[in-house]
């Protein structure tokens, strides 16, 4: 039989809230969580990373980012340099996030969203599929449209559903 100290995990499931009680329900019961990032992908020398980051194929970490634990940024996004992502946070495909951008921890970036360049997305936030993000947006908002404005309060802190 294999303990947790020989395995290594990864958490693919879209739902940052969700993610992250995986994650920490793992982490106290010792496990380790692998990075699996797609082998055509770069990963620069001057990127911070922490633990669990899945990145697809067709996307990459950006030079002078901070990737924070158990990230997902599903295939065919695009980054500037610079970028903050906090933990459990999900960038979908399509998606574009400009350099030097912060993303809290928990938030989810629909797909096919442009977020400009020296943004701050508020935790607990989603950002919704072809949303324009021009300015910053607040903790546990519900945000989308062109131009991204906030819609609701996200009460419940889920992307998809209850």
């Amino acid at each position: 039989t294999y303990g947790v100290e020989n395995l290594e995990f990864i958490i693919s499931i879209g739902e940052p809230q969700l993610k992250g009680d995986i994650y920490r329900k793992l982490k106290t019961d010792g496990c380790k969580l692998a990075n699996l990032i797609h082998p055509e992908n770069t990963v620069p020398e001057n990127a911070k990373l922490g633990e669990g980051i899945l990145v697809h194929r067709y996307s990459g970490i950006p030079p002078m980012s901070v990737i924070g634990n158990n990230v997902l940024i599903q295939g065919k996004t695009a980054m500037g340099h610079g970028v903050v992502l906090g933990d459990n946070v999900v960038i979908s495909s399509f998606a574009f996030v400009g350099g030097d951008t912060e993303i809290g921890e928990n938030a989810y970036i629909g797909p096919h969203s442009c977020l400009r360049n020296g943004i701050k997305i508020g935790k607990n936030t989603v950002i919704g599929m072809g949303s324009v993000v021009t300015k910053d947006i607040p903790d546990n908002a519900v945000a989308y449209g062109n131009p991204c404005v906030v819609k609701k309060i996200n009460e419940n802190n889920r992307v998809f559903g209850k």
